[in-house]
């Protein structure tokens, strides 16, 4: 876990969590133990961007390419990947020149092969 840098134990205590809240659900346990704590929070980053070297170097390697758009897309709105791998047809507006974000897309390595889920963020939830 610690090869995450803290984010793999934040992972952990949300599925225990989870798992306690259904088990309080089923009647299985009367309580979630997990509500009397704090949860750990995941320590923060420094955000690292390029400068305009480096962009324009990114930008001349995935000219010519079909993943031009998309890093043209990123690299000039600030989009997430996450929301990057959501957009659909319909969150683009060309005659206003504006793209929607509604959803995300999480991506997640399983058994050696990739999984996405597509869904909108919830608020509130930790």
């Amino acid at each position: 876990m610690t090869a995450r840098g803290g984010e793999g134990v934040v992972e952990v205590a949300k599925e225990i969590w989870q798992a306690l809240s259904h088990a309080v659900k089923w009647g299985l346990v009367g309580l979630n133990v997990a509500d009397a704590i704090d949860p750990p929070r995941a320590a923060d980053r420094e955000m690292s961007a390029l400068d305009p070297s480096g962009v324009e170097r990114v930008m001349n390697a995935a000219r010519g390419t079909r993943y031009y758009p998309l890093f043209s897309l990123a690299t000039f709105t600030g989009m997430r990947r996450s929301e990057l791998l959501a957009l659909r047809w319909k969150d683009v507006d060309s005659s206003k020149r504006t793209v929607s974000i509604a959803r995300c897309c999480i991506v997640y390595l399983v058994a050696g092969s990739y999984s996405s889920n597509r869904r909108r963020p919830r608020a509130g939830a930790w």
